[in-house]
């Protein structure tokens, strides 16, 4: 019986932690449509509005999500010269790299 219940309880946490891996990729998604879509292409077979913005999954595929987080934090200037200088809570730093994360792990 206890083997049984640590096994639903371990799938329950998985099952959370899924959820709320994806629920962070969703929130990322929509946050950089808004606020990046401007300029950079968010998904793979988005269109490029700008040629010196380089497409996310580039950016997923040339940095380390650590990396971009500790950009995010930051407040760093990068990218292209009109680039806006983003302040970024936590949270939204996390939904961003999750879905940079998501990115790198599709190609």
């Amino acid at each position: 019986m206890r083997v049984w219940i640590g096994a639903v309880l371990l799938t329950v946490t998985v099952f959370c932690f899924a959820a709320e891996a994806w629920a962070d990729e969703i929130a990322g998604k929509a946050m950089a449509k808004a606020l990046c879509a401007s300029c950079h292409a968010i998904a793979p077979d988005d269109p490029r509005p700008r040629p010196d913005a380089p497409p996310f999954v580039e950016i997923a595929q040339r940095y380390p999500p650590e990396a971009l987080a500790e950009t995010f934090a930051e407040g760093a200037m990068v990218g292209h010269e009109d680039m806006p200088e983003f302040e970024f809570s936590v949270e939204q730093i996390e939904s961003l790299i999750a879905y940079f994360e998501r990115l790198r792990a599709a190609e």
